[in-house]
């Protein structure tokens, strides 16, 4: 059961790190995200991703204008 559990664990951290790459990947192309249709655990990984990535930050700022 430990490793079932486990496992799901590791499928939800997968999925979790592919939405936040896909997010990130449509940012630099220039596209607006509607943070609001997005799960708060992927936005709270973003948050740390922007506050770690210089050029992601950068993107964002840009965006945000």
């Amino acid at each position: 059961m430990e490793d079932q559990s486990r496992l799901s664990a590791n499928r939800i951290k997968t999925m979790q790190l592919f939405i936040l790459k896909s997010l990130i990947s449509e940012i630099k192309r220039g596209k607006r995200i509607d943070f609001s249709q997005i799960p708060s655990d992927i936005v709270a990984l973003f948050q740390q991703e922007v506050a770690r990535n210089e050029e992601l930050r950068m993107a964002v700022e840009k965006h945000a204008k």
